[in-house]
């Protein structure tokens, strides 16, 4: 039995780079979905992006791979191969969106249940949202804040995935660069930074991988195929040894 069932990992910065996912990466998510291993996308962008609906449809045509999608920072759960789309979260109120969309504050975007901005446009966005019968809770993610409903993280919405498939998180690998990825890494049995991660997703990861972004990603994803991890040759900094066999 593998000691790895599933991989979770982050989308901006970690499997893509502008936006685009290498063929060379999605080559390789193929490998570990061939090898009977479940993916989960877990990431930042709203739902739209990700379900062809919204006006920003992801560039990316091998969003099918994934078993289950989160997205919204765990606010929202998408499985491409039925469409099903389940809100983990209290959605955007209607009045709210009114608001919102009367502020001036730009850019802005609302998905299903977050709303996010550039940090210098935060203060206000927040004062809104307080404004509002739901709570909301900011999270960093580099130029960009995320508000969503307290309580929800994308470790909260990774939790929900992994129960949809039946999967544990002690037996899924975490990648991801930057702060909003700390929760979910934290859940997984393994977790790994890219080289290029904020230090603090560095940190509090397993391992780092020697190669930045999308290339330190794949550096995982052939190990996961080649060995189930059991004796990786990446190049990386271990910070607990778990990886090491």
């Amino acid at each position: 039995m593998k000691r790895f069932a599933a991989l979770a990992t982050d989308y901006d910065g970690t499997i893509a780079e502008g936006g685009v996912v290498a063929t060379e990466t999605a080559a390789c998510l193929m490998q570990v979905k061939a090898s009977g291993r479940r993916l989960i996308l877990v990431s930042g962008r709203t739902q739209d992006c990700f379900d062809g609906k919204g006006p920003s449809p992801l560039c990316f045509s091998g969003i099918s791979l994934f078993d289950v999608v989160v997205a919204e920072d765990g606010a929202t759960m998408y499985f491409p191969s039925s469409g099903k789309a389940v809100l983990l979260a209290p959605p955007v109120r209607t009045e709210m969106r009114s608001r919102l969309a009367s502020s001036g504050i730009e850019p802005l975007w609302i998905g299903a249940c977050m709303i996010s901005t550039t940090s210098q446009n935060a203060a206000r966005l927040e004062a809104i949202l307080g404004s509002g019968p739901v709570r909301y809770r900011p999270e960093n993610n580099r130029s960009w804040v995320m508000f969503n409903p307290a309580g929800v993280s994308k470790a909260s919405g990774l939790r929900a995935a992994l129960r949809s498939i039946g999967v544990s998180p002690s037996r899924t690998v975490g990648m991801g660069d930057s702060y909003n990825d700390i929760p979910f890494l934290r859940l997984c049995g393994i977790s790994f930074a890219v080289g290029d991660a904020d230090q603090p997703v560095r940190q509090i990861a397993s391992c780092t991988t020697s190669l930045p972004g999308p290339a330190g990603a794949r550096q995982v994803l052939q190990a996961l195929i080649n060995n189930d991890l059991h004796s990786p040759s990446l190049g990386t900094r271990w910070t607990d040894g778990r990886g090491a066999a």
